[in-house]
């Protein structure tokens, strides 16, 4: 990763490879109802997650194009953004195909994929300025969440494997790329106050869509109100434990966001890297 000529820090290690990988996988009926810990208030969380990325990711792929005119002097980003993409369309395509597959079952991802077709209008009605510092903030949302996948792989020990697979590979990617569309907004703008907007656009995105998605999905299988379910949900997001806290374990990453001085690659993190890529490799040869 180049040294860009915009105001920020020394960067203490380089940029990971990024390397867009496939991932082909059949959706068989095998898979259960309840995918996530027999859990519908987890199962549908994660539903709702995988339903809102294929438009979020299309969204962050055009607001990056949109701008790498403006970069022609930094060769070396540009590179990344050819790597950044062809990684985020691939995740878009296997969301794609895990989201009609779960649709077949009766989610009403319809209405979550029109519900993102109106936030993502509204995001596109934005400046682009704008539209570059929400995809860096969105792009930190998805490292950081990736690092808690890798760094505390029990986590997700209750996923069937096969979305334990999608998951730990999204996160490597996500991880790989952390830092491109960040330097995009370094080379194109930069501003602080611009950054903060990015977060809070990114931050209200995300959480709305998530809660909307996860509440149709638990209404139409009749799981919206199932109490006990959903009090091991929320402990799984909030609460302490070796399989517990994801939310809660990435607050101080989500803090970092603030700092004057952020850099994504401030936080290294290529031996969680080093370490993520075989366990993939055996989960997928186990499948």
């Amino acid at each position: 990763m180049m040294n860009i000529s915009v105001d920020r820090p020394t960067l203490p290690s380089k940029a990971p490879a990024i390397k867009p990988r496939a991932l082909e996988l059949q959706w068989d009926q095998d898979i259960p109802t309840y995918w996530f810990d027999h859990n519908p208030f987890l199962t549908h969380f994660m539903n709702a997650f995988s339903g809102i990325l294929p438009q979020g990711e299309r969204f962050m792929i055009d607001s990056v194009r949109a701008v790498r005119g403006q970069i022609n002097d930094y060769p070396a980003l540009l590179q990344d953004i050819s790597g950044f993409i062809g990684q985020e369309a691939h995740h878009a395509k296997t969301h794609t195909t895990f989201n009609a597959f779960i649709a077949a079952r009766g989610a009403p991802m319809e209405k979550l994929e029109r519900f993102m077709k109106r936030t993502t209008d509204f995001l596109n009605s934005l400046p682009e300025k704008d539209r570059v510092a929400m995809t860096g903030a969105v792009e930190h949302f998805t490292a950081m969440f990736g690092k808690v996948t890798l760094a505390h792989p029990e986590i997700l020990k209750n996923l069937h494997p096969k979305l334990q697979a999608v998951f730990i590979w999204h996160a490597i990617e996500e991880l790989e790329h952390k830092a491109v569309a960040y330097d995009v907004f370094l080379a194109t703008d930069g501003d602080y106050l611009r950054r903060l907007k990015g977060l809070a656009l990114a931050t209200s995105s995300i959480t709305a869509a998530l809660l909307y998605g996860q509440a149709v999905f638990l209404w139409q299988d009749r799981s919206l109100f199932n109490l006990g379910a959903s009090a091991k949900g929320l402990w799984w997001m909030f609460g302490v434990g070796k399989q517990a806290g994801y939310f809660r374990k990435s607050l101080p990453d989500y803090l970092a966001f603030f700092r004057r001085d952020f850099h994504p690659l401030q936080d290294d993190n290529s031996a969680l890297l080093d370490r993520a890529r075989p366990m993939l490799e055996r989960l997928i040869r186990s499948l």
